[in-house]
């Protein structure tokens, strides 16, 4: 365990690593460390805590492992440099304000079954959005969808962060376009972003 407020305000810490063994990362283990901008969690890390990554403005991408179960609230409140993140299909719980003041947040990828947010049994989108502050101008797009999109997820793994991120963001222009042109002739845009 990376217990809670560890590495709080570490404002000179640009990468990390955590190593393999570490079930969960405590809460505001990194929380405003200003000039982070990778970070990488190993398979086997269940719980990532509540503000965890709080307030580090430079991160700009990160991968959460099919370990992970569940996101505490606020756990990237204020970075606001990620553009893009993908929640795995293990994650059962998001808490609330979890994506607040993520103002360059773009796309999230979500499972095609996601098992969190359910009301019903059904995912709401409109209560995932509200929960965690997901900002209003940000896409989500299912699992399937997306790695029909980017050719596969084999080939989506072999690019760098930072080819990732251009294409995420050509993703997240797409549906503008998507949208745009379905309001504009009323036909139904190729990727569905009300889930």
């Amino acid at each position: 365990e990376i217990g809670g407020e560890v590495f709080t305000y570490c404002s000179s810490l640009t990468s990390i690593t955590i190593p393999g063994g570490v079930t969960e990362i405590g809460g505001e283990a990194f929380s405003y460390c200003s000039s982070l901008t990778s970070i990488t969690i190993p398979d086997g890390v269940a719980l990532i805590g509540r503000g965890a990554f709080e307030d580090c403005s430079s991160l700009a991408s990160i991968t959460i492992p099919e370990s992970v179960t569940k996101i505490e609230g606020f756990t990237f409140a204020g970075c606001s440099s990620l553009t893009s993140i993908a929640i795995p299909d293990s994650v059962t719980e998001i808490g609330g304000h979890a994506f607040s003041r993520c103002l360059s947040l773009e796309l999230v990828v979500i499972p095609d079954d996601p098992k969190f947010n359910k009301i019903d049994d059904e995912f709401n989108d409109e209560s995932f959005r509200e929960i965690s502050e997901l900002p209003d101008h940000v896409k989500c797009i299912k699992q399937s969808e997306y790695y029909r999109y980017v050719g596969g997820k084999e080939n989506f793994d072999r690019l760098s962060e930072c080819a990732k991120q251009i294409l995420n963001k050509m993703i997240a222009l797409s549906l503008d376009d998507a949208l745009q042109e379905a309001s504009t002739n009323k036909s139904t845009p190729e990727f569905k972003t009300n889930l």
